[in-house]
């Protein structure tokens, strides 16, 4: 069993603790959390020697490519002594001495010929090892944020096991509709993994609530922040979600309406530019449509922030993905030009599902990155982008929206 499995096992622990009875017995709940503190001591074990095994093949790597460089210099430092003492040596020659032993010569120039031609072959060699390494390092970043992740995972587990032992004598007894009513609960609840279940119809489903930012009660709907999601996905991965819900992932059009098609929520952007430029978009209204609407992004407005309002020339539109072209672009399907799924219109002025590729763009890759038009502009890929809803009207009063 990987990490990954062994955290989604954990976390299905969770929730069988959770939602088995509506009064919880202080024995019961202690033999599961025993249970699962083991799990994630294994998790925690098996995370550990893998970025011990990635050091050690990165150090091992770093000392084989020194020692070659160390051998090429010396050679090279060689054969530059043998090329003087070649060339300087007829000089030496008596003055009377008419002929000059030009075989010898000739011999001693061609095996610094071959040497040459065998140094510029190490060279080759020595230029595929660091191709390998390079390979190698950016293998061992992206397994790191995997790796990340998931004690990003086991870190809200763990939180939410702490704060419901400190709360034992009103354990929260069935799913609430969304993160917001999880801290009216609950004002001392960290941010973690929690069940919500906005239509009572429909199934209840996992999510991470926010409980720091802004008074709290965010629920994260988009997260993107270091590349190793795909985010260029066909309509019924965007319709059902995708990702890791304690890293990179996208909550679901279906998820998302349940909570906002007959809600107004508000929507707060952050945006983090390859510089570290932090900056952010709120707006005090956002609502989608269903399915048979396209999920179109029905109600937006009350821009207020930093990043630029770049968000409201999608208003009205249905949500596009690469295999469901309902964009108003006719010469084309945005989301195939423009790498993920968005409420593209023709094309767009901001998309937060676009390839991730931080920093600047040739002009080849215009408008297929990570972007915020008004936020360093199409040209600039973002390095992170986090979007998240919670109920309007609970902390403030915004303005009129604007709805389709």
């Amino acid at each position: 069993m990987n990490a990954r499995s062994l955290g989604f096992t954990v976390i299905l622990a969770l929730l069988q603790i959770r939602n088995s009875q509506s009064v919880f017995a202080n024995q019961t709940v202690q033999c599961n959390l025993d249970q699962i503190e083991s799990r994630i001591h294994r998790l925690e074990s098996i995370l550990l020697e893998q970025v011990r095994n990635l050091k050690s093949e990165f150090k091992d790597n770093s000392r084989t490519l020194e020692t070659q460089n160390r051998g090429i210099r010396n050679a090279v430092e060689e054969y530059k002594k043998e090329f003087h003492r070649v060339v300087e040596r007829p000089r030496r020659y008596d003055t009377n001495q008419r002929s000059v032993n030009t075989p010898e010569i000739s011999e001693k120039l061609d095996e610094i010929i071959k040497g040459v031609q065998l140094n510029i072959v190490t060279l080759r060699l020595i230029d595929w090892d660091i191709t390998a390494l390079k390979k190698n390092v950016t293998e061992f970043i992206n397994k790191t944020n995997l790796i990340l992740d998931d004690i990003n995972l086991k870190n809200s587990i763990d939180d939410v096991f702490q704060a419901t032992s400190r709360n034992t004598e009103q354990p929260p007894q069935i799913p609430t509709a969304n993160c917001a009513a999880v801290r009216q609960q609950n004002t001392t609840l960290p941010s973690g993994i929690y069940l919500v279940k906005p239509d009572v119809n429909k199934p209840a489903f996992m999510a991470f609530c926010d409980m720091g930012t802004q008074n709290g009660g965010w629920l994260i709907i988009h997260n993107r922040y270091h590349g190793t999601q795909d985010f260029n996905l066909g309509w019924q991965d965007y319709k059902n979600g995708f990702g890791n819900i304690a890293g990179e992932y996208w909550l679901g059009l279906e998820k998302l309406y349940q909570l906002t098609g007959n809600q107004i929520n508000e929507l707060l952007i952050e945006l983090v530019d390859n510089t570290k430029i932090r900056t952010f978009a709120h707006y005090s209204f956002f609502s989608i449509g269903s399915e048979e609407e396209g999920y179109a992004l029905k109600v937006l407005g009350g821009y207020q922030g930093t990043a630029g309002d770049s968000f409201i020339y999608h208003a009205g539109s249905k949500f596009s993905t690469k295999d469901k072209d309902q964009d108003s672009w006719l010469e084309g399907n945005c989301a195939q030009s423009h790498g993920g799924g968005w409420w593209y219109k023709s094309c767009d002025k901001s998309n937060l599902n676009g390839k991730y590729l931080p920093g600047d763009l040739p002009e080849q890759l215009l408008y297929q990155g990570m972007y915020w038009g008004e936020f360093r502009g199409p040209q600039v890929g973002l390095l992170q982008a986090r979007m998240m809803i919670r109920p309007a009207n609970l902390y403030s009063q915004p303005a009129l929206p604007y709805e389709a």
